[in-house]
């Protein structure tokens, strides 16, 4: 366990550096100021003038400080800066939704999926982005049914979405789209792990 705990602790530190280039990135200091100050009124405010160009270095910042708050649960100073992440989603999305083959989509739906209900999740939200995913991405980039199985599905206890969605990932080619190819091969080998051990995530 010490050494999980130290490697949570190293991805933390990793995520939070990709945060900073990503910032770097989008190089609006106001926005990143008020955001990491936590002053989610500025920041409301602010990230109002971001426009579709910026949808890129919006999603990978974003996508990198939920993925550092996501394995800092335990930390209420990480934990406090949920609503801001989900005021970068919910802009990245009106900016472009279908960015890096329906990503922006995927992010959301797992960002409301992720948790219980009784800790915050969102189950509707949760489907609604996924099934958007689904819509628009679903047959190139695996990552959505794959998310959309393990963690909206085991969230409602869906089991039986659950394994349709799994045997879409295990089933598809992933040559068919080159450009996605090694997140469409992480898909597949998560996919069948957990159908592997589909017990531990589901309460029957």
């Amino acid at each position: 366990q010490e050494e999980v705990d130290q490697l949570s602790r190293r991805a933390v530190l990793h995520y939070l550096r990709a945060r900073t280039y990503g910032f770097r990135l989008l190089d609006f200091p106001e926005l990143e100021a008020a955001a990491l100050g936590g002053d989610l009124v500025r920041a409301q405010r602010l990230i109002k003038d971001l426009e579709k160009d910026d949808a890129p270095a919006l999603f990978w910042t974003t996508q990198a400080w939920g993925a550092a708050v996501n394995l800092a649960q335990d930390d209420p100073d990480m934990v406090s800066a949920l609503p801001m992440i989900e005021l970068f989603m919910d802009r990245l999305i009106t900016l472009d939704a279908t960015y890096f083959a329906g990503s922006p989509l995927a992010l959301a739906g797992t960002y409301h999926a992720s948790r219980p209900a009784m800790f915050g999740g969102n189950p509707d939200k949760a489907k609604a982005f996924y099934e958007r995913g689904m819509k628009s991405d679903g047959e190139r980039n695996l990552l959505i049914p794959y998310l959309y199985a393990r963690f909206y599905a085991t969230q409602v206890q869906d089991r039986e979405l659950f394994n349709s969605l799994m045997v879409k990932v295990l089933e598809a080619d992933v040559a068919q789209y080159p450009e996605l190819r090694l997140q469409n091969e992480i898909a597949r080998e998560r996919a069948r792990f957990w159908v592997e051990n589909s017990q531990e995530l589901f309460f029957e």
